[in-house]
């Protein structure tokens, strides 16, 4: 059974490199596989789903659209005393902003476990609900989104999440989460294993807020 099982993952690890792959030579970027950050130069991936027991491999890095962009595809079992462990697996797309004053933002999807929200509030102390402060009650953003930011930068992520960048999310990238933080924005999609349409979507939203932040 065991020789079975690592035959499978093996097989899905294969497909899975071919997606991401295929990815970075549509958008002219480098794919180096696996990485171990101990012992290459590669850029650590931080972010709220980063840890030390965190495993990440297709890792894509070059540059779209003027902007650098690092992509990583990221395993993690998350735990939290009294609950129970889970098992997440998540694309992740980084990508660099020119501004370097953006308060840390993380803009949640609502797709989570009580796992990883206790967990998030370990990791993240500072970090509170402010939808309902940010965004009317009644903007569709409101019931697919949170927005957690420290009460001192609830000002500041008004004006960096205006009108637009809120219709945008909600209408058309509402299973992805975002986080921002200084010079940095996250895309995070919950994925069981790389997709190539998901990736599409996430360079495209990425690029697309990073721009809208930058202006």
């Amino acid at each position: 059974m065991q020789a079975i099982r690592r035959t499978l993952n093996a097989a899905r690890d294969v497909a899975s490199a071919r997606v991401v792959k295929q990815f970075a030579v549509a958008h002219h970027l480098v794919y180096f596989g696996a990485v171990d950050y101990q012992d290459d130069e590669h850029q650590l991936v931080r972010g709220v789903t980063a840890s030390a027991r965190h495993q990440d491999s297709h890792y894509t890095v070059g540059t779209a659209n003027g902007r650098d962009v690092i992509v990583v595809y990221r395993r993690n079992r998350v735990t939290y005393p009294g609950h129970v462990a889970r098992d997440y697996s998540w694309l992740i797309m980084q990508f660099d902003l020119k501004r370097h004053d953006i308060p840390r933002l993380f803009i949640d999807a609502k797709r989570h476990d009580d796992t990883f929200y206790a967990n998030l509030s370990v990791m993240t102390p500072k970090l509170e609900d402010a939808t309902a402060v940010i965004v009317p009650h009644e903007h569709k953003f409101a019931k697919a989104f949170r927005i957690l930011c420290a009460p001192t930068d609830i000002e500041l992520a008004t004006r960096v999440l205006h009108e637009q960048a809120l219709d945008m999310l909600a209408s058309h990238f509402k299973h992805f989460d975002f986080e921002l933080n200084g010079d940095t924005l996250f895309v995070y999609a919950r994925a069981s294993h790389p997709q190539r349409a998901v990736l599409d979507d996430m360079l495209r939203v990425g690029l697309w807020l990073a721009d809208h932040i930058d202006a």
